[in-house]
């Protein structure tokens, strides 16, 4: 299906939905409830929120342009060598905002589980920090580690050019943080399953991005005094998923 006629068919699903809330057809209060929920979920995570807005609105962007074209939109954005060395401080941003759209829905669930929750957690200021945190010293020890591959013959050159972006290295940075919000016997558990999971998965691929995975944990375990902190320990108690509360409609 191209893509004119995907975006076609979402222009049409907004505009029936429009119509079913406005003249109240069947199904048109349970439709309400939902985008009240998804606009009150919004507001109490304003952080997850905006990346979220931002990362789908790129996604869209790519989706409409022909592949080749997409890759070098994700190459001028990509925390690589090349781009680190032309422009460094705009690409360690940026690159955290664009990603393929096959990615969306796993940052979707991420958001729900992982980012949301945080951001209730700590506050949306520690949050942020902690997310960019881990996404700028990741990519760092990350660009570190290449360059001295390269230098020493263990990698081609041509890895310097690799696209590299997404919102992975801060989110299992913020996943490794919000570790610490469980119980002692849960939370070992935590850090013994991301531990596990990204180290194995680096010992079987070797890439580069599987080594930022890696350092993007530890480096949210090195966070732990981001948690001791009077707010978030008081606000440890609640709940994971919190379901907004929607004032009663006649």
């Amino acid at each position: 299906m191209s893509t004119r006629w995907v975006e076609s068919f979402v222009v049409l699903v907004v505009l029936i939905g429009w119509i079913v809330v406005h003249y109240d057809w069947p199904g048109g209060r349970q439709l309400r409830t939902g985008l009240l929920a998804t606009w009150a979920w919004a507001g109490a995570n304003p952080a997850t929120a905006t990346l979220w807005v931002l990362v789908a609105l790129h996604c869209w962007m790519l989706a409409g342009l022909p592949n080749r074209l997409g890759q070098q939109v994700l190459r001028v954005h990509s925390t690589n060598l090349a781009a680190l060395g032309r422009d460094p401080v705009t690409v360690l941003f940026a690159s955290a905002m664009w990603t393929d759209i096959s990615d969306l829905l796993t940052l979707t669930v991420t958001a729900l589980l992982v980012l949301g929750p945080a951001e209730r957690w700590l506050g949306t200021a520690r949050m942020v920090g902690v997310f960019l945190t881990g996404h700028i010293g990741a990519t760092l020890l990350t660009a570190i580690w290449l360059e001295y591959q390269i230098a020493h013959g263990h990698l081609s050159p041509s890895i310097a050019r690799t696209v590299d972006v997404g919102v992975s290295y801060g989110t299992w940075c913020t996943a490794a943080v919000l570790c610490y919000r469980l119980p002692m016997r849960w939370r070992l558990l935590g850090f013994a399953a991301l531990a596990a999971y990204f180290v194995t998965v680096y010992v079987e691929n070797r890439t580069f991005t599987d080594l930022g995975h890696c350092l993007s944990v530890a480096i949210g375990v090195l966070l732990y005094p981001l948690t001791r902190a009077e707010s978030v320990r008081a606000r440890a108690a609640g709940r994971w998923i919190r379901v907004p509360v929607l004032p009663a409609t006649g």
